[in-house]
This record gives C-alpha cells, structure tokens and sequence, in this order.
C-alpha cells in the first residue's frame, strides 16, 4: 500500500517518505538491489544526508567484498579516527642510532595521523 503522496510509475517510487521492509523471515533477503548489466559509470545505491548526520546506520555484521572508499577517513562509534589518508613514505633507516631514532619517531606520527594509536 503506497500513501501519502507516494506514486510507482515504470519501476520509480517517488514522493516516498519512508520506506520499511520487514520480511519476518530468519534467512534474510529483505532488500536486494542487483544491477543486470555490466555498469561503466555512477553508482548503483546512494545515500545522500546533511553535513555531520548519520547517513547508514546497521545493527549486527556487515560483509563486504570489493573496494571501500572513504572520502573523509573511517571513525570508530565515538568519533575517533582509525583510518586516515594515505600518508608520506618513510625513508628505510640505517644503521646509526639517529637514523634508527627519526625513523621510530616518523612511524609513531603516521601511526597517530591515522588514528591507530592515541597522541603523545
């Protein structure tokens, strides 16, 4: 049942408010969008939000196969950094106690630009 202002025409819902599926079924398969033709360009599902606001939200397991991308980086659930851009390369060190020293030291920074540990 389609209310609200809600129309499908040629396979487009539109005017749409919300959308619930519920399939009450323990195998899954609620919502499956498959693309029949080899796609070249664009993307097959987007989600589009306001600036700082949850876009996605899921509960439980998510599987993921192909190439991630994220713009901005990844956070964890508190809003902390865990994956950042990509950052310059280190040198490899040699085998003076300075060398050794800047390059440890280089290593903690991009360990901490990217989130994986807390700064000093």
């Amino acid at each position: 049942m389609l209310t609200g202002g809600t129309r499908l025409y040629n396979g487009q819902l539109t005017g749409a408010k919300t959308i619930a599926v519920d399939p009450n079924s323990a195998t899954g398969g609620a919502l499956v969008i498959t693309n029949a033709q080899s796609q070249t360009s664009g993307s097959l599902v987007t989600f589009t939000g306001k600036a700082n606001a949850l876009v996605l939200s899921t509960t439980g397991d998510v599987h993921h196969s192909g190439k991630l991308t994220a713009t901005l980086g990844l956070h964890d659930t508190a809003g902390n950094k865990v994956v950042g851009a990509q950052q310059s390369a280190i040198a490899d060190a040699t085998a003076e106690v300075t060398s050794l020293k800047a390059q440890l030291n280089a290593v903690l920074s991009i360990l901490r630009a990217h989130g994986l540990i807390a700064a000093a």
